[in-house]
């Protein structure tokens, strides 16, 4: 999946790295550079972690592969210097669809000491980008054997078999 997430990321040709940032210490992956993430908590310390480090991005959960160059142009188009994220069909926001920069690491921080849940402070201090149906589809989560096949068959993959 980080592959196509990868591959998709390159061919809009809009980036000058895609960087995998991964809280497993031990990832490595073929032309890809990896950043460990060093929090031991939630979303919210990751980002805050990720902000530090690199001051505008572009977060793709590597669970997404059916991201495509339209919806990835979608979010970028919509992000005026204010971070952005994308909210599907059904008003679910997607914190690993978005772009956040460094102007809300303060906040973010002074935020997360009450909440830890990233949620409402997207919704409140996020341009939200509401996408179609169709956009929608392209950010289907995969978590499990049955998404995985589902996401295959959406991108006409030869049949193989769920790994557990």
């Amino acid at each position: 999946m980080l592959s196509r997430v990868d591959r998709i990321l390159k061919e809009t040709r809009l980036f000058e790295e895609v960087i995998v940032f991964s809280k497993y210490e031990r990832l490595q992956l073929k032309n890809l550079r990896v950043v460990n993430d060093s929090t031991e908590g939630t979303l919210i310390d990751s980002i805050t972690n990720a902000l530090e480090k690199f001051n505008v991005f572009l977060a793709v959960g590597g669970d997404l592969p059916l991201i495509d160059i339209e919806v990835v142009r979608t979010i970028l188009e919509a992000y005026g210097g204010k971070p952005v994220a994308a909210v599907d069909a059904d008003g679910i926001v997607e914190p690993l669809f978005a772009v956040y920069n460094h102007s809300i690491l303060d906040s973010l921080v002074e935020f997360s000491k009450q909440n830890r849940n990233i949620f409402p402070f997207i919704t409140e201090s996020f341009d939200l980008v509401h996408l179609n149906e169709t956009q929608s589809r392209k950010l289907l989560n995969v978590n499990t054997n049955e998404d995985y096949d589902t996401a295959n068959k959406m991108i006409k993959c030869p049949k193989e078999s769920s790994k557990t």
